[in-house]
């Protein structure tokens, strides 16, 4: 007797229809079709495979979910708290972007020297010290706009802030004279034109776009000059203004 392929048909419905045909509806075979089969693509719950475009827009729905999930995990409120403070997100990027800028300053990955961790720390640092105080000068609008922010909260104290910011600042410049005096100068212009914006060019509108685009292409430059110093290659030019742009 021949299988029917699918669901057995429940009470109250039409059984599946079987084409005339010499094996139609044999388990497997080709010529089996359903009565609903060619409703399936107009069908209210019917899932068409994600194409591309979807899967990426569910992995960044998961990620702003992520970054933005109310708890933090057991034992770690406190850590949790400053490194939402620091934006230690905002850091890895920076980092990934120096890391980028010494490889274009090397001629290629296998030719980047282990300095490059000391150059990434100096990045983190010096982002951290800019966003912590950042959320210190901002504090009054963050209490309308970001009511979330630790300081709003009070997950973390304005002093406390003030000297998280300080001594980031203070370590990434430290670390950045280590590497010489070409990275001392680019991060020396970043701590400088961020403060700035922090205090008072955030409020100016295209001044202070400028300089979010500058301390955002800034990193690809100081990567390449841990390596080469001032005489950074072409290339770097073409990483700091596409970041710029």
């Amino acid at each position: 007797m021949a299988q029917l392929v699918g669901r057995p048909p429940r009470r109250g419905r039409k059984p599946y229809k079987l084409e005339r045909g010499s094996r139609a509806g044999i388990a497997g075979g080709p010529g089996f079709k359903s009565r609903r089969a060619h409703h399936s693509a107009s069908h209210p719950y019917y899932c068409s495979t994600p194409n591309a475009w979807e899967i990426v827009k569910m992995l960044i729905d998961i990620i702003t979910l992520l970054r933005h999930y109310p708890s933090e995990p057991p034992g770690m409120g406190r850590l949790a708290a400053y490194l939402k403070l620091a934006r230690i997100d905002h850091g890895v990027i920076a980092a990934i972007a120096t890391a980028v800028g010494c490889a274009v300053g090397a001629g290629g990955w296998l030719a980047v020297p282990p300095i490059i961790i000391v150059a990434m720390a100096a990045a983190v640092l010096v982002e951290m010290g800019l966003f912590a105080l950042n959320d210190v000068f901002n504090l009054e609008e963050d209490r309308i706009n970001a009511p979330d922010r630790p300081l709003v909260r009070g997950d973390v104290s304005v002093g406390e802030a003030v000297r998280l910011g300080a001594i980031s600042l203070a370590s990434g410049l430290a670390v950045s004279a280590i590497l010489g005096p070409a990275p001392l100068l680019v991060v020396a212009i970043a701590v400088a034109s961020g403060m700035a914006y922090n205090v008072w060019l955030k409020r100016t509108g295209l001044p202070g776009n400028v300089v979010v685009a500058l301390d955002t292409s800034l990193p690809f430059l100081f990567g390449a000059t841990v390596v080469r110093g001032f005489d950074v290659p072409p290339l770097t030019a073409v990483f700091v203004l596409i970041a710029f742009t």
